[in-house]
């Protein structure tokens, strides 16, 4: 059975007013260090792929606080670079989009319901490294290292244990770069 959605509307109206405050202090020319926090909000709506009227529904705003430590350093005559934080970052209302609607629809409807699916916490530390070999090489490298933990579902088909798409815990990328003049003198 077809249903016709051009007919039917919603509306969602939101604002939010985000800030960021961060307290560094630089040791020497070499090293800094840092401690901010902040928050980000991403925007609410209305679910814009609905196969039924009953998937006509509002879905609020994701909203997150961040904490945040970090140091950077320029060493041995800015040959050796090494950054490193460790971060906290609190969502309220994380947004997702369900496949599975049960209710909105036959159990066999499809669905790409946006929704609200509670609180989470992610936990990480990341560290990035820049050596300068000389003749034109430099090595780059960097990790990641994430824990992420839902902290309440609000009965939606999300569970607790569940991981999110596209947060692997480890992350980590190593390159070799060799960098030259051209004979125009552009690098």
């Amino acid at each position: 059975m077809l249903t016709n959605l051009y007919d039917r509307s919603a509306s969602f109206d939101s604002t939010q007013l985000d800030w960021r405050a961060v307290l560094s202090h630089r040791w020497s020319e070499a090293i800094s260090t840092y401690a901010s926090i902040a928050t980000g909000y991403k925007g609410g709506g209305i679910n814009p792929r609905p196969f039924f009227p009953q998937q006509i529904l509002g879905f609020n705003p994701e909203e997150l606080t961040t904490f945040e430590l970090g140091a950077k350093t320029d060493l041995f005559e800015r040959r050796l670079r090494v950054n490193g934080a460790v971060f906290l970052n609190k969502y309220k209302d994380i947004i997702l989009t369900l496949s599975n609607c049960p209710g909105l629809g036959s159990p066999a409807a499809p669905c790409a319901l946006p929704a609200n699916i509670g609180k989470a916490d992610v936990k990480g530390a990341e560290l990035e490294v820049n050596l300068r070999l000389g003749g034109g090489f430099s090595i780059d490298s960097s990790f990641s290292k994430l824990d992420f933990q839902y902290k309440n579902t609000g009965g939606t088909a999300v569970t607790l244990g569940m991981i999110t798409p596209y947060t692997p815990e480890l992350k980590g990328s190593l390159g070799l770069m060799y960098e030259h003049d051209l004979p125009s003198g552009a690098r």
